[in-house]
């Protein structure tokens, strides 16, 4: 239990982890699915009127099941679970990725689904203090073409994560939910797509 804007506010945490392949790393879609579902079933049936976030810090290609996490994501949000998901670590310095080719960041373009890029630390300069300078965009975070899926970008770099310094959009969107729970702190009524 903690406290927010001087009223009692409930605290829960919930952690699901997929079932990734120890060696690959992969997971399958069903098993995300699974999980969301098993999450939004706690939120509603044992915490009702608490906020919750759920935080997917983590993209596959695209699968044949992408229709059916567009459903949950909908649903989910119906519900007034906020929902974000980092935007993939697909590009390089040759090649972007493009995030609408990953799952499930693509479902980002959704009103009140958060899609999370990353930004690298830049040359700083005592002449420059331009933000995009300061903090451009990662030349690992997936591409957003024309805008529509990568709602914000944090900082995917260095990002101090208690077992070291970190790189990605995993942790970009950890930090952006970090600050969704905490305007959910202050405002617990807020709707998904009002914290967008």
């Amino acid at each position: 239990n903690g406290t927010a804007a001087g009223t009692a506010m409930e605290i829960v945490g919930v952690d699901i982890y997929t079932g990734a392949d120890n060696e690959s790393g992969l997971t399958y879609l069903s098993y995300l699915l699974e999980g969301i579902n098993a999450a939004r079933l706690d939120a509603m049936e044992n915490h009702p009127g608490v906020p919750a976030i759920f935080l997917i810090a983590s993209s596959g290609v695209e699968g044949a099941g992408a229709i059916s996490l567009n459903n949950t994501m909908v649903e989910t949000r119906n519900e007034g679970i906020l929902v974000i998901l980092s935007a993939g670590n697909g590009g390089n310095l040759k090649t972007p990725g493009q995030v609408a080719d990953y799952v499930p960041a693509k479902h980002g373009s959704l009103p009140g689904v958060i899609t999370v890029g990353a930004t690298s630390l830049g040359a700083s300069s005592k002449e420059t203090f331009a933000l995009d300078l300061l903090n451009p965009i990662s030349t690992q975070t997936n591409q957003d073409e024309d805008g529509s899926i990568i709602s914000l970008y944090a900082p995917g770099q260095n990002v101090e994560t208690g077992f070291g310094a970190e790189n990605g959009t995993s942790f970009s969107c950890a930090l952006v939910a970090g600050l969704a729970a905490t305007h959910f702190a202050r405002h617990p009524e807020a709707k998904p797509a009002a914290i967008e």
